[in-house]
């Protein structure tokens, strides 16, 4: 067993002394903190391409509510889909569709285009929507300055969290600190495991 020992200590201090073993172990961190953020930050990358939406609203409520931004230029049109389906406008990026009162319906808009429509113009959409919707909800409730009401009941509270230690001692402690730590913790534990597997091939 003390040999079996031996053997490993020292077949793992010499490949953790190995520079491949340096550079696959830095270059997997990298890989992986590159997972977890590189997506977050596209997301925030703004194109400089001006995309054209042309919105057809029968319902005539929510066509207005769509404003030009530094990405999107929303055109409303009294033409039908088909109309467009049937003269196709490469210059048109989108077409964004509500056939009926979408408190009534919410299915009653879909959003066409040729090519994937990016996640900040489904965003931008819901936004503008649902910020419709939630008043249509409190305007059907009938009562007076009922908007106001609601923007002065919200509260934003922070609840605190106490970590009791082993001796009853108190300790502050952030979720998210503890989140990242979670995640840091994982990544040594996979580390941990990819070494072991390649030790036991060793033995």
């Amino acid at each position: 067993m003390n040999k079996t020992l031996l053997i490993i200590q020292r077949e793992y201090l010499r490949r953790v002394k190995k520079k491949s073993f340096l550079f696959l172990t830095f270059l997997t961190s990298v890989l992986f903190i590159a997972v977890i953020f590189i997506p977050l930050w596209l997301s925030t990358l703004k194109s400089d391409q001006i995309r054209h939406i042309v919105v057809i609203d029968t319902t005539g409520n929510y066509a207005p509510l769509f404003s030009d931004t530094d990405s999107y230029l929303f055109t409303s049109s009294k033409e039908s889909l088909d109309h467009y389906r049937s003269h196709p406008d490469k210059s048109i990026f989108g077409f964004l569709y509500i056939t009926d009162k979408l408190l009534e319906n919410p299915k009653a808009v879909t959003l066409y285009s040729e090519k994937q429509a990016p996640a900040d113009l489904t965003r931008l959409i819901n936004q503008i929507l649902t910020k419709e919707l939630q008043k249509e909800k409190l305007e059907s409730y009938h009562i007076p300055n009922i908007q106001q009401i609601i923007e002065e009941s919200k509260i934003n509270y922070s609840v605190q969290t106490i970590k009791w230690d082993i001796d009853g001692k108190e300790n502050a402690y952030s979720s998210i600190i503890a989140s990242v730590t979670g995640i840091v913790f994982t990544f040594i534990i996979m580390i941990i495991r990819i070494m072991s597997v390649d030790l036991l091939n060793i033995i």
